[in-house]
């Protein structure tokens, strides 16, 4: 009897979409990038300050660390995924929960679950089931991270994390 080797298959699996993606392709978390920043702009999805602040939030709220998966659903040189694309992501990374960091990254996974599979649009900050996945959203990570005029915007998105506490 053969045995199947299902990390090598998941990693063949993700291969095609590589580009996309940041982190532990097997972490336990997914947080989806639906606005491209700058690091995207230059054809590495969360590479900088973006990709760090995750880390340590991710890290504070219990999950450990390096066990995230950063999904940039739209990368100027290469397109966006599709809805298909984006579930068939999440499918094989089958992460414990998932985090949409912006609007566009909510209303993709809107397409990507279609509405019936869809829980009622969690407001910011609010945890939400989908498909047995808890399910966060963040109004605007990356922007509350570059802002300089909004000094509350860091602590607005930190409390809105915070529903992902372990």
């Amino acid at each position: 009897m053969s045995s199947i080797d299902f990390t090598a298959l998941r990693a063949e699996v993700l291969e095609p979409w590589l580009a996309y993606l940041h982190g532990n392709r097997f972490g336990s978390v997914v947080a989806i990038k639906g606005i491209p920043g700058e690091a995207e702009a230059k054809g590495k999805p969360f590479f900088g300050a973006d990709a760090e602040a995750l880390e340590r939030a991710l890290t504070t709220l219990g999950w450990g660390s390096n066990n995230w998966c950063g999904v940039a659903i739209n990368l100027p040189q290469k397109g966006s995924l599709s809805a298909q694309d984006l579930r068939l992501l999440i499918e094989t990374i089958d992460p414990l929960a998932i985090l949409a960091l912006d609007e566009k990254a909510q209303a993709a996974l809107k397409d990507a679950y279609g509405a019936e599979l869809m829980p009622q649009i969690p407001k910011p900050g609010t945890k939400a089931k989908l498909l047995g996945r808890t399910l966060v959203f963040i109004n605007g990570f990356e922007a509350a991270l570059a802002s300089t005029d909004d000094k509350e915007a860091k602590q607005r998105v930190w409390k809105q994390l915070k529903a992902l506490k372990q």
